[in-house]
């Protein structure tokens, strides 16, 4: 039997409310949950609905890869760090022209990906879309709607978190340590253009710093912490569409503070959380399980706005505000998953194959959806 979607690592803390999202916005196609245990497998069926079809499949296995892409228009795939557990199911989606979504924030292993099953994706037709979650949703397609209501090239483009409410899961975590401690992913870790087709082959601009306090049109701000990753989504994002954004485009992302010495302390606090997070000492027991996430209620409480402002070649200040009403990492990006997902299904000829980005892979037709879906997303010029 061949289903719409597979969920690979449904019983992710991500993946059940992945499979939560679309069992219950989409009961008319046909969803599969895999993964590795079949109790859990079992467990999360019987309380979303007993006819789900289950796999139990290993990621680490290359046959049960393929037989995984072999049975599925699009498979979601929640299971990471995708360093250590992702590149056997991408592989097999690309030989087999299958669509395929996460919600991977690792550049190193992006880049491997890129270098690896590019050719192979776009001679088979296969859509890999990486990063279908908070990182990088808002910040390609906040970055993908400014770009189409502008209708010219930008000078630069800062992105300001300015209202963040949410959790922080351990498999999130996990994905960090890993993307950090990959021995062969130094210059996609640290170069500004790692993920572009050909990193040597672009602008290379200054002024592009991760690590910064500004004063932007929001106030100032100090650096958000998922801008070293987002940031180089966005730039491939821009080299794949023929740099329509613009070829010497400056494009930074900052979090919006109040005040000049609270976006100092802002960076200090995130250098520190950082480091605590992604280095072993006792304070490991203090950060989350992988598997694990914030509680219903926190979920609930969740909320994000981004504002991309951008200053046109020709001197017009636009700006699109991306905002939604839950948790952004998790209730957020159950939707950000899903709704890729169906993007890829219901607009199959969309883009030609590769290894995408969620501009490049689903464009306007996931624009749409994400608005449909409940986020706001607006643009306006100032100027």
């Amino acid at each position: 039997m061949n289903f719409d979607v597979i969920i690979f690592g449904a019983t992710s803390f991500v993946g059940k409310l992945t499979a939560r999202y679309l069992s219950t916005t989409y009961p008319d196609i046909s969803l599969a949950l895999a993964g590795r245990n079949e109790e859990k497998l079992s467990a999360l069926r019987d309380a979303l609905n007993r006819d789900l079809t289950l796999v139990v499949a290993d990621a680490g296995d290359p046959a049960d890869m393929t037989f995984l892409a072999d049975h599925a228009k699009v498979i979601i795939s929640t299971v990471g760090p995708y360093t250590l557990y992702g590149e056997h199911l991408i592989r097999a989606c690309a030989e087999n022209g299958t669509a395929y979504v996460n919600l991977c924030g690792e550049a190193p292993f992006i880049r491997r990906t890129i270098d690896r099953y590019q050719a192979k994706a776009a001679e088979t037709g296969a859509r890999i879309v990486h990063s279908c979650g908070f990182d990088s949703v808002p910040s390609d397609m906040g970055m993908f709607a400014l770009a189409r209501a502008a209708g010219e090239e930008f000078q630069r483009v800062q992105m300001v978190v300015t209202d963040l409410k949410g959790g922080l899961s351990g498999g999130t975590i996990a994905s960090m340590k890993a993307a950090l401690e990959d021995q062969n992913g130094e210059d996609a870790l640290h170069g500004k253009y790692s993920l572009c087709p050909d990193p040597h082959d672009e602008a290379n601009m200054d002024g592009q710093k991760d690590m910064a306090v500004e004063r932007t049109p929001e106030g100032w701000a100090g650096p958000f912490f998922m801008a070293s990753f987002n940031t180089r989504i966005v730039r491939r994002s821009n080299s794949l569409l023929g740099h329509t954004y613009g070829y010497r485009l400056r494009y930074t992302e900052r979090q919006k503070t109040g005040s000049k010495l609270a976006a100092y302390a802002l960076t200090g606090a995130i250098g520190v959380a950082f480091k605590a997070a992604t280095t072993n000492g006792p304070w490991q027991r203090l950060i989350p399980a992988p598997g694990t996430g914030p509680s219903e209620k926190a979920q609930e409480a969740g909320h994000f706005t981004t504002v991309h402002h951008g200053l046109t070649v020709s001197g017009k200040h636009w700006a699109t505000t991306f905002h939604g009403n839950q948790d952004p990492g998790y209730k957020g990006t159950a939707k950000f998953l899903g709704e890729a997902a169906m993007t890829l299904i219901t607009h199959p000829d969309h883009t030609a194959g590769g290894i995408l980005t969620p501009a490049t892979g689903l464009g306007e037709p996931y624009l749409e959806r994400l608005r449909a879906a409940g986020f706001e997303i607006s643009t306006r010029c100032i100027i």
